[in-house]
Formats: structure tokens, C-alpha cells, sequence
């Protein structure tokens, strides 16, 4: 476990350095707003398609191959993307990139292989805490990288440095990772499990609440940078720390805060406080002009997120006790990766033909609604809560 724990680690560490940097990236290549939202949403979308044939391929031939091919095809992604000087290429890179996505599946399923129904969730844990960990440091190494520069070439360091750590990620799976021949169904798949749960109305509710939060979260992500830029006058260095600092804060949250509060309160209540934090966080950051106006907002979506996306899928979870498990979550990753793919689009529409503050602000009547919705259907429905806590 602990080199698949390393392995995880460092390759995220690579996914968290360009991640940050791509919108500044894309409008050095000329892209519009809307333009960079198609740029950030093409992984996620092809990532939503390919994820289930990669899932179907590991139970087939086994967890190590499909990790080792994710991992050659982030790297073989990175180099290109150094190596982009269009606006298309950027966007052919991240949708290969999308397509090889397998590796990140794969990782949890080798967790799942190798642990014991009892260590399960300590397994998962601490796969969990390797991408907590690299989405923390690799914003800021990228920013370092880049500096505070906004050309083409100010980006091609930190993507050569993504791909030298999946290279190396790929070179240490291959040496100390053993393969662990699965004992799923080698039917199963996302795609199943998704049209399972759309005809169980129990999740309804916390499929289209997953979807609302992912939405709007991912609208904000991808076009934060642009609004820094705009706002701030930030390059790529000021975003790669400030993205750093929300992931610590999120990582804080959801490595121990979360679970308390959730034993305490039930996970409904504790979503609706997640939504409304996450809202008054946008509201805030939309109309800062400094970045000492800057940091609470921010705190409070670093927060607001931490506690609202683990309580929605416990919430997820709990329901599917009598509604099937594995169509209910397979049907929650689907709808995340979907929202990944639909929130950038529609914020970088916003941005482009309402202004900077404008995927802010309609990201917080999303979340304003959807915590309302749920503590209304807490007074309807009190015994939900009761059991879920």
C-alpha cells in the first residue's frame, strides 16, 4: 500500500502543477473565456467516456496494466503539452489526456484488490489523502516553475516537470507494484450503474445535489485564474499558491473535520452548511480587489467544498443500502465527472458575456438553492437525517 500510496502521490503531484495554470495558458494561446472552458471541461468529458471502458479493461487483464498505461499516457499528454503553441493542440492534448485517464480508477480498484473488507476504508483513506497531498504541493511547484511570466513559454516548464514525475510515478509502479487479478464482475461499469440509479427514485435528490456542488465548484476552478488575472493582475505564480492554500484547507476539512461533524449532525445538514459557506465564499472572492480581501472568501470554499462533496456522497451511500451500492456510486462518479465537464463550459460563457464575477455569482444561487432544497426536505423529512447521522 505504501507504494501505491507514492505512486498516486507523485503523479498528482504533476496533475495539481498544470491543472491551476491551464486557463492562463489557453489565453496565452489566444482563447476566449468560453474558449478556456472548453479547454478545462475536454478532460472531464473524455474522461466520463473512456473511464468505463478502462474500468470493464482492468477487470479483464488486471489493475497494474491499466494503471501503467494511465501513467505512460499522462506523461506522453504532458510533453505534448509543452510542446503546444495553439489553442487546438491544447485542446487535443487534454482530451487524449481525458481518454488515458484510466490510471486514476485503476488506483482505487488495486486499493480495493489488496485490502480486506475490514482495512477497506483505511485503504481508501489513504489512496484519498495521496491525491489530497498532491493537489496541495503541485499547485504551488507549478506556480514556482512558471513564475510570474504569461507566455507560452513561461507554461512549458511546469508540463515537462508533470511529465518527468508521471514518467517516474509509471517507472516505480512497474518495479514495486505486484498485479492482484480482480474478483469483480466483469460486467459492471459505470455506465450500468448509472442507469440503475436513474430509476431509483431514493437518489434522485443526492445525484442532482452531487451535480449542483460539482457544477458550480468547477466553474469557479476553471475560471478562477482568468478572474485572478482580471481582478488582481495575478500570473501564474500567485494562482498556484492561492490554490495550494484552498487545498490545504479543503484536505484539513475532509481528513477529520468532516467526519465528526457528519456523526453529529447527520451528512444533509452538514452539505447544506457546506453550500451555504461555498456560496458566501464566491460571493465574496467575485467582488474582492485585494488579496487581503481575497482570503476569507477563499477560505470559505476551501471549507465549503470540504465539507459539502464527502458529506454528499456519504449521504449517496447511505441511501443506497437498500438501492444497490455499486450503481449508486458508480452513478455518483459519473454525474461528478459530468458536472466537471458542464460547469466550466457555462462559466466561461459567463465570464465572456457578463463579466468576471458573473460564474461567481450565479455558482452561489446554485448552492444558495440547493441548501435550501435540502433543509426544506430535512423539515418533510426528519427521519432521513435521523438515520443517516
Amino acid at each position: 500500500m505504501l507504494a501505491l500510496f507514492f505512486v498516486v502521490f507523485i503523479d498528482l503531484i504533476g496533475f495539481g502543477m498544470v491543472i491551476p495554470l491551464l486557463p492562463l495558458l489557453g489565453e496565452a494561446v489566444g482563447a476566449t473565456p468560453f474558449d478556456v472552458g472548453l479547454l478545462m471541461a475536454s478532460f472531464s468529458a473524455f474522461q466520463f467516456l473512456s473511464t468505463p471502458v478502462w474500468g470493464w479493461l482492468s477487470d479483464r487483464v488486471g489493475r497494474k496494466p491499466v494503471l501503467l498505461a494511465g501513467l505512460a499516457g499522462s506523461a506522453l499528454c504532458y510533453g505534448l503539452m509543452a510542446r503546444s503553441n495553439t489553442f487546438l493542440e491544447l485542446v487535443a492534448t487534454r482530451s487524449l489526456a481525458g481518454l488515458m485517464a484510466g490510471n486514476i480508477s485503476a488506483a482505487f480498484a488495486y486499493a480495493a484488490d489488496i485490502s480486506t473488507p475490514e482495512t477497506r476504508s483505511k485503504a481508501m483513506g489513504t489512496i484519498g489523502a495521496a491525491f489530497g497531498l498532491g493537489f496541495i504541493a503541485g499547485p504551488a511547484v507549478g506556480g514556482i516553475l512558471a513564475g510570474p511570466g504569461r507566455t507560452i513559454a513561461d507554461f512549458a516548464p511546469p508540463a515537462l516537470a508533470a511529465a518527468v514525475l508521471s514518467a517516474t510515478a509509471l517507472v516505480l509502479a512497474a518495479v514495486t507494484l505486484k498485479e492482484k487479478m480482480p474478483a469483480h464482475d466483469p460486467h459492471a461499469g459505470r455506465r450500468t450503474g448509472l442507469k440503475e440509479a436513474l430509476h431509483q427514485p431514493a437518489l434522485t435528490f443526492p445525484l442532482l445535489a452531487i451535480f449542483i456542488s460539482t457544477f458550480a465548484f468547477a466553474g469557479m476552478e476553471s475560471t478562477f485564474a482568468l478572474w485572478s488575472q482580471a481582478a488582481l493582475h495575478w500570473g501564474a505564480r500567485q494562482n498556484g499558491y492561492m490554490f495550494a492554500f484552498m487545498g490545504f484547507l479543503s484536505a484539513m476539512v475532509q481528513g477529520g473535520g468532516v467526519h465528526r461533524l457528519t456523526k453529529r449532525v447527520g451528512e444533509w445538514k452538514v452539505a447544506a452548511v457546506g453550500a451555504v459557506l461555498l456560496a458566501i465564499g464566491m460571493v465574496g472572492a467575485g467582488f474582492a480587489h485585494s488579496l487581503t480581501a481575497l482570503m476569507a472568501p477563499a477560505a470559505a470554499m476551501a471549507f465549503g467544498f470540504g465539507l459539502v462533496s464527502p458529506s454528499l456522497n456519504s449521504a449517496l451511500s447511505l441511501v443506497a443500502r437498500t438501492s444497490g451500492m455499486g450503481a449508486a456510486m458508480g452513478a455518483g462518479r459519473s454525474v461528478s465527472t459530468g458536472a466537471r465537464a458542464l460547469g466550466p463550459l457555462a462559466a466561461g460563457y459567463l465570464f465572456g458575456a457578463a463579466g468576471k464575477a458573473a460564474p461567481f455569482l450565479v455558482g452561489s444561487i446554485l448552492l444558495a438553492a440547493l441548501a435550501a432544497a435540502v433543509m426544506m426536505r430535512l423539515r418533510r423529512e426528519p427521519v432521513a437525517e435521523e438515520s443517516a447521522g
